[in-house]
């Protein structure tokens, strides 16, 4: 039976991880007020310098640049809501040029925080104004720590692989039970 490694975990969002701290904000805001995108009017995201430095794509034009964007990955939050992992759909060249995620980026504003850029994951802040007029903020920590159960990592892991259909399930109970089966199994189910 397949065993997890301590602190090896998939990434959640498929973008730079100085974006990560406002899409997991947002997301809790989301969750915590249980409220959806439209609830929102505008999304306030205060970042320290170095996020903005490695992540300066305000409005990004592909896929590339939509990773390294920290309005972007917001602003798919405001057109899909709450996402399965890992969260992906925003960052591609299609996500990029989409009218509802340029409309979306219009409600995103990015505030940089005054001081050195300092590198290293920094507190950022999230602040929603909803549409009925209340104000929500969250400030989030460094996200190193976060950890998945096996069932986690394996829906990830499925939603990654949704392409394959009932493949990634086969592909699931190869790999977890690969002391009997060989490389050659992985390969004829991914071909």
């Amino acid at each position: 039976m397949f065993a997890l490694q301590e602190g090896i975990a998939p990434k959640r969002y498929g973008s730079c991880g100085l974006t990560h701290q406002t899409i997991y904000g947002t997301i809790e805001i989301l969750r915590e007020n249980q409220i959806g995108p439209d609830d929102i009017a505008q999304i306030e995201l205060q970042v320290p310098p170095w996020a903005d430095r490695i992540a300066p794509f305000r409005e990004p034009v592909n896929g590339e640049q939509a990773k390294f964007s920290i309005r972007q990955g917001v602003a798919g939050l405001l057109v899909g809501g709450i996402p399965e992992l890992p969260y992906t759909h925003a960052f591609d060249d299609k996500a990029a040029r989409d009218s509802r995620y340029v409309e979306a980026r219009k409600r995103v504003v990015l505030t940089v925080l005054h001081g050195e850029s300092v590198r290293g994951f920094a507190d950022q802040t999230v602040i929603a104004t909803l549409t009925d007029g209340r104000v929500i903020k969250k400030v989030v920590g460094s996200l190193e720590d976060t950890s998945y159960t096996l069932d986690e990592r394996i829906a990830m892991f499925k939603n990654t692989a949704a392409s394959l259909g009932d493949k990634a399930d086969r592909l699931v109970d190869v790999v977890m039970n690969l002391d009997k089966h060989t490389v050659g199994d992985i390969t004829a189910l991914t071909n």
